[in-house]
């Protein structure tokens, strides 16, 4: 076989050892189902240790905190609201059904993933062959193990990604099909796959380009008929694409310095995302949750390098498109085009935090990895079967062992990154230790170190990330709570008040200033910023119930139970702010403010809300039962509570709550049960 006219879209020679409809001896394994077998072993061995895995990051946004995945109407708000993040119903369809299936338990969610990723690795290797591309089995399974995908595949959120993947798959098969046989209704399906494939993320919004290339590839003519009949994918891929820019600026927040880049910026950053992904593919080492963002200075010439580089390739390849191959050409245009919407010409949120990440090239690596795989098929099968001498026999088994080689390898890599996604502190103890400098891991990781009353280590992490940010709002936020909770509250009023200035109109900031003004005594003031928080966002009902327990500690009770009432009209399902309305109306001394009948029906409806399982809504439970006479009850309740609080080891609280009972048993109306003995006992 002359490499010089060899064309990977005519029929191969029978005795190819990977492609062609011949000879299935030949290939790396007899029959279509034993390879279909091996690649699905294969992808979930290899995604095993990501399936144990938990919710990370803005999973919480996504799944499990998603109200609509709960609510009685989500499934219609999903279709016909923007109320989620990003415009993808079909996603956030498939996450409503799994919640429905089992609940919020992420390993569901994780093993769906790696079905979706093995279905496309399955789809890649037909469509490949399709094309009579050499090697396509092992193009399907490398894209199946291969590490630079577990981002795709580990993170529930990056359902985006392998759920529209196969859509774009399938509708690309089905246009093909389309172009080869006729018949309208593959051309139907092909445009239903792709507005499907569209309203799981819009980055698939380049298929009618890749048909393309495809065609071009073929050597097949493309005139005003064929570019015609992709007309109507090219319109509904822009009018979405263009919604989705939309909603990244207007909803997401990719807006402000850090996306203002100038023409020449955006330039040489097209250059260095363009060079940086093949080397992940080629090289799969040190791969990051968030790589180090770059700083773009045009005025040194050496960061040019990159894009001419990639200029250079790139000619290169169309100059021998005749006299060598179009494969590579097309192979590198599917790459350029599918990787359009990140190249920095747009505004994408994920560039505050780094211009890359794996997750970005999950089908654009079809590209590098067709042209990799196919190409060292190719030349493997021409060495062996020129030079080597060795017997048909070997050179299969030569085969075979090598690929199976690679595959182990990216298996392996693909197991160990996996491990990572165990959970949010796993993932970014990961990220600082390849990149320390990561705003983002110092962020996440403070907040999870102060929930777990690690204030010191928090606070580091929160400084870090103020140095690395400092026009950050979120960043002063979280190291002036974590300052606060430490007592240090002339510094955590500062870092607020610097928070307010970068951002006017930042809730919790205006909240969180509120309560240290009001530790320090200065009550108006305090006031003053929690109607600042209430501005910003009025139908938060944690921030109403968090207010109405402020404003209780000061002693303004008609102002609380307001909040409190808010707090239950937004969020009905929540026991806290029936319990802290219920509290105040059975304790507060002053008489306007006792209302025992209320404070009964509040205290119940929070316990009940809380399956009687929780000590502190039981004792104001008891308490209310007190207030209105009802020592019996009181007493009983109150001893549950105390139990309660004793298996939760709650000491403090369960000696609170003794001393309330001794004081309702000492009530004259309180009546200690009697219990019979049983006939028969002595």
């Amino acid at each position: 076989m002359d490499f010089a006219t060899h064309r990977w879209n005519r029929p191969l020679e029978k005795s190819h050892p990977m492609t062609g409809p011949a000879k299935e001896s030949q290939r790396l394994f007899e029959t279509d189902w034993e390879k279909l077998l091996l690649m699905v072993f294969l992808t979930f061995i290899a995604y095993s240790s990501a399936v144990h895995g938990g919710f990370i990051w803005d999973d919480n946004d996504y799944v499990y905190k998603n109200p609509l995945l709960t609510a009685p109407d989500g499934l219609w708000r999903i279709w016909t609201t923007t109320e989620t993040r990003q415009y993808y119903p079909i996603v956030f369809t498939s996450f409503w059904l799994e919640t429905r299936l089992w609940g919020l338990r992420p390993a569901g969610f994780h093993i769906v993933n790696v079905i979706l990723h093995t279905i496309n690795a399955i789809l890649v290797w037909r469509l490949l062959r399709r094309m009579n591309i050499p090697g396509a089995w092992m193009v399907g399974a490398v894209f199946a193990v291969h590490p630079v995908h577990v981002e795709s595949v580990a993170w529930v959120t990056e359902r985006k990604n392998v759920l529209s993947g196969m859509f774009y798959l399938l509708a690309m098969g089905s246009y093909l099909r389309f172009e080869e046989q006729g018949g309208w209704k593959w051309y139907g399906r092909s445009l239903v796959l792709y507005v499907m494939a569209l309203l799981s993320k819009t980055v698939t919004a380049s298929l009618p380009v890749a048909l393309l290339i495809i065609r071009w590839f073929q050597g097949r003519r493309i005139g005003r008929k064929e570019i015609g009949l992709l007309i109507p994918f090219f319109v509904i891929g822009i009018g979405l694409g263009l919604t989705t820019a939309w909603l990244e600026v207007d909803r997401v927040g990719a807006g402000g310095q850090d996306w203002n880049l100038s023409f020449l910026q955006k330039l040489m950053l097209a250059g260095k995302v363009l060079a940086f992904y093949p080397t992940k593919l080629i090289w799969p080492v040190n791969l990051i949750f968030n790589y180090p963002r770059w700083e773009l200075d045009i005025t040194e010439w050496i960061q040019w390098g990159w894009l001419i580089g990639v200029g250079l390739v790139v000619l290169f390849a169309w100059k021998m498109r005749e006299r060598w191959d179009r494969g590579p050409a097309a192979a590198l245009g599917f790459f350029i085009v599918t990787l359009g919407p990140v190249l920095g010409f747009l505004k994408v949120y994920p560039f505050y935090f780094s211009y890359v990440a794996d997750h970005f090239q999950y089908l654009a690596s079809l590209g590098v990895i067709t042209l990799v795989v196919s190409g060292a098929t190719w030349v493997l099968d021409r060495e062996l079967k020129g030079r080597s001498g060795w017997p048909p026999h070997t050179q299969k088994l030569f085969m075979q062992v090598s690929a199976f080689g690679v595959l182990m390898v990216l298996a392996f890599l693909t197991w160990q990154q996996g491990r990572i996604y165990k959970d949010n502190q796993t993932l970014f103890e990961d990220t600082l230790r390849k990149n320390p400098e990561s705003y983002l891991a110092h962020n996440n990781l403070g907040i999870l170190l102060d929930l777990q009353g690690e204030h010191e280590k928090a606070i580091g992490h929160f400084r870090n990330a103020v140095r690395l940010k400092p026009r950050d709002a979120g960043a002063r936020n979280n190291l002036g709570y974590a300052l606060q909770t430490q007592g240090q509250l002339d510094e955590a009023i500062r870092q607020f008040r610097q928070a307010i200035e970068i951002e006017p109109g930042h809730v919790m900031a205006h909240f969180h200033l509120g309560v240290a003004l009001q530790a320090q005594g200065k009550t108006d003031e305090a006031v003053n910023e929690y109607d600042q928080a209430l501005k910003g966002d009025p139908e938060n009902g944690a921030l109403q119930y968090n207010i109405g327990e402020a404003l209780a500690k000061t002693g303004r009770f008609a102002e609380a139970l307001n909040h409190f009432q808010e707090a239950a009209r937004i969020n009905p399902d929540s026991a806290a702010p029936f319990n802290a309305a219920a509290w105040i109306l059975a304790t507060e001394p002053n008489s306007k403010f006792r209302n025992p009948d209320l404070a009964i029906r509040l205290a119940e409806r929070a316990a009940e809300l809380s399956h009687h399982e929780n000590p502190g809504i039981l004792d104001t439970l008891a308490a209310a039962y007190a207030s209105g006479g009802k020592f019996d009850q009181a007493v009983s309740t109150a001893r549950k509570a105390i139990a309660l609080a004793s298996s939760a080891k709650m000491d403090n609280l369960a000696d609170r709550i003794r001393e309330r009972l001794e004081f309702y048993m000492q009530q004259k109306s309180y009546r200690e049960p009697v219990h019979k003995v049983p006939s028969g006992s002595s």
